[in-house]
């Protein structure tokens, strides 16, 4: 990680927005097979069930983090700010935010519609299960 650019332009925000978004790319892309996500989420052990819907929270925490990262970079203050198109594909989870039973059932029927979703890696069946559920087309 690479943090020179942000230093040299002494802002303190862009320093830590660089070193949070390099930790949680690390954290959501850790080397997790789809087909063992989807075993941990089918499990009958609580400690694979927990494993996995802590794996599932963590990409949730990155793409949280990723969408805050994109709206701030539009840097009109909030009460000015248009909708815009992304630049990235979103997901925008409704409010109240479903639970984790809910988002796991969205998964494993993401995953049962078609066998080649479960032979990739785990966030990005998560992502690409919950943008077809929740897609995002323009900032809230």
């Amino acid at each position: 990680m690479n943090i020179a650019p942000c230093v040299a332009r002494r802002t303190l925000a862009r320093c830590l927005l660089v070193a949070s978004a390099a930790l949680c790319a690390d954290a959501a892309n850790a080397d997790v097979a789809a087909s063992d996500l989807l075993t941990q989420l089918t499990s009958k052990d609580t400690t694979e069930l927990t494993k996995a819907q802590s794996y599932l929270s963590g990409v949730l925490d990155a793409e949280d983090f990723y969408l805050g990262a994109e709206m701030l970079s539009v840097r009109a203050p909030l009460s000015e700010r248009k909708a815009t198109k992304f630049k990235f594909a979103h997901l925008c989870l409704p409010t109240p935010r479903p639970g984790m039973d809910a988002l796991v059932g969205v998964i494993l029927a993401y995953a049962k519609g078609d066998a080649s979703r479960g032979t990739g890696r785990a966030h990005s069946m998560i992502r690409f299960a919950l943008l077809d559920k929740f897609p995002c087309t323009e900032n809230p």
